[in-house]
């Protein structure tokens, strides 16, 4: 409707979409042969292979003209003693997923039972999975299987799942599935699971080996995966991963090293945090960003490349717009540090505690060092800090080894607060034992000298940081 009084109306015609696969999985012969999938609907769609099946698995187009869809696909021959499987997705033209189903081939080994060196995780998939009574679980039997529910919710002593690989159906791994499992030592998954659930191996405390897939969908994965596995001395991800979850090694207090992958960009929040025994990670690439807290308590990680950060958009969850999270390093190994020109904030108790942290270089372009960023770091005596440097929030160095330079002429060490400098946080230096004076500019203008308490420099041309320490107003 316009001021003229005119209108237009336009009608939308909605109809209902239904799209509905008929079995939710196929098997096909392990010679070389094809399956027809069969599905009703009445909406338009594409058939989408994965990539890894794309070597033995093609689609030829021949949908009906009537609403029963007959899907043709040719299946190479099965040479391997494996069974394969593909889970098929039809896609609309929004990208979505309408609905899915299983392509099995058999190998030359269907009907032969699997010989499980876990007698109890035998006994929990028999108990579910063993379709003709024979007290056997054979290949065929465990490639049709397609969700593993909760398998090991009450069985909570297995000791080894490696014969998990035959499930070759299963693209999903629930949450919390093996959470538990205290003896757990090693688990090889299908290649085709896609999809790994919150706290998949939470507190397993005896798995020193797994076989990560290929594909995994991280987008619809979860976090935490290996949280709390102590025994876990080292993992070989996938190539082919862009990103890593959340909390992903949480307190993996015996992992060694780690190579992270050329597609992933960021170090997410807690992912090594208690990785007590990490001393190598490796990055094809520098990293753009670490999230909060990603490697704290890392003692024994001496070294992180920092050269590849870059800036932070809003939509990132940090606290601050630095790519370096609060607690990115706290209480880690760390030697020596080089902040990066794209840092223009140290978020808050980012190297706190880094008992080693003998050397930082800072660029002049920071313009704020974060709450408890460098306190309590004992082997940090000299630091210059940046000129472009506004405000230095609470316990910035407390308790930390800073002693400044030598005054021309004297035996008194003092620290140069840079002249654009506003406001120096509660006790950002209470502690320092080893500083004799800090000398403060006239630009600023609030000093937190204790909680609660606000000294501003037009009022009072000294005061005490401790019972010792004298801060002199130049």
């Amino acid at each position: 409707s316009d001021s003229k009084g005119n209108h237009v109306t336009k009608a939308l015609n909605i109809t209902e979409g239904i799209i509905d696969s008929v079995t939710e999985a196929y098997l096909a012969d392990a010679v070389e042969s094809s399956v027809q999938a069969s599905v009703k609907t009445n909406v338009a769609y594409e058939v989408s292979i994965p990539s890894y099946a794309s070597s033995w698995l093609s689609y030829a187009p021949t949908k009906a003209a009537i609403r029963t869809d007959l899907l043709d696909f040719s299946v190479k021959e099965n040479t391997g003693n494996k069974f394969r499987s593909a889970r098929i997705s039809l896609i609309n033209d929004m990208s979505q997923e309408l609905e899915s189903f299983v392509i099995v081939q058999r190998s030359s080994i269907a009907d032969q039972p699997i010989v499980f060196a876990d007698a109890k995780v035998k006994k929990v998939v028999t108990s579910r999975y063993d379709t003709n009574g024979d007290g056997e679980l054979s290949y065929e039997e465990a490639a049709l299987v397609t969700d593993i529910e909760d398998l090991f919710r009450l069985e909570k002593q297995i000791v080894s799942f490696d014969e998990f690989e035959f499930f070759t159906s299963v693209t999903e791994r629930r949450s919390s599935m093996f959470s538990g499992c205290k003896k757990l030592t090693s688990v090889k998954l299908p290649s085709a699971c896609t999809v790994l659930g919150d706290y998949i191996f939470n507190d397993c405390i005896s798995l020193t080996s797994i076989t990560m897939p290929e594909n995994i969908d991280m987008e619809e994965s979860g976090s935490n995966w290996f949280s709390g596995c102590t025994s876990l001395e080292e993992i070989t991800l996938p190539e082919n991963m862009t990103e890593l979850p959340n909390g992903c090694f949480y307190n993996c207090s015996s992992l060694k090293s780690i190579h992270i992958p050329t597609g992933v960009t960021e170090i997410p929040s807690e992912c090594f945090y208690g990785c007590e025994s990490l001393s190598l990670v490796e990055t094809a690439k520098p990293v753009e960003r670490i999230g909060f807290d990603a490697f704290y308590e890392c003692s024994s990680l001496t070294a992180f490349d920092l050269s590849g950060l870059k800036s932070v958009e809003d939509e990132y969850d940090y606290d601050s717009s630095s790519p370096i999270g609060s607690g990115a390093f706290a209480y880690s190994g760390l030697t020596s540090v080089t902040i990066p020109a794209v840092v223009t904030e140290l978020s808050s108790s980012c190297f706190q505690r880094c008992e080693d942290l003998a050397s930082v270089t800072l660029h002049d372009g920071i313009k704020s060092i974060g709450s408890s960023c460098f306190a309590g770091t004992t082997s940090l005596s000299s630091i210059t800090l940046p000129a472009d440097l506004t405000t230095i929030h609470s316990n910035a160095f407390a308790n930390s080894a800073i002693e400044g330079s030598l005054i021309e002429g004297t035996e008194i060490k003092a620290l140069e607060i840079p002249g654009k400098v506003a406001e120096i946080g509660w006790q950002a230096f209470y502690g320092c034992k080893n500083l004799d004076t800090v000398h403060i500019p006239e630009s600023v203008n609030v000093i937190s000298a204790y909680a609660g308490r606000e000294v501003k420099t037009e009022l009072a041309t000294e005061f005490e940081i401790d019972e010792e320490k004298i801060i002199i107003k130049t």
